[in-house]
């Protein structure tokens, strides 16, 4: 899943795969039995919007894998970061501890800004980062 559909439309033909995107909050359809047997990856915004997106999609599906909404992307590419002024107020609750230590730090002002928008991240480090998730 992939929050940005620009970002979906983006990728070239991942083999064995599905880019679902453009759903926006809306999670609730990965609540289907048949994904429980598949690897689900979901790719949003490194900010309090992508987080919460991350964490209600896991209360639907425990098994699925943030993909690129990690420290080391964020460390990697902080020139590329922006402002969120409209920053989530609540903290996700479906968030492993580094999840959820990298929700605070935006939040507290510990990088450049708030907000990683994928489509930011440049094409050579996403096709990267799929292929190993995929493998």
């Amino acid at each position: 899943m992939i929050e940005n559909e620009q970002s979906c439309l983006a990728l070239n033909n991942v083999p064995n795969t599905i880019a679902v995107s453009g759903g926006g909050k809306n999670v609730t359809w990965m609540k289907a039995g048949w994904l429980a047997r598949k690897n689900v990856g979901y790719w949003g915004d490194v900010d309090s919007e992508g987080f919460s997106i991350l964490s209600d999609a896991r209360n639907k599906l425990s098994s699925i894998t943030p993909l690129m909404m990690d420290e080391l992307t964020v460390e990697t590419f902080v020139g590329r970061m922006v402002s969120e002024p409209d920053s989530v107020s609540k903290g996700p609750v479906a968030l492993t501890d580094k999840e959820l230590a990298l929700f605070k730090g935006l939040r507290a002002d510990h990088y450049a800004d708030r907000r990683l928008e994928q489509e930011r991240l440049p094409i050579e480090y996403v096709v990267k980062n799929i292929e190993v998730w995929i493998v």
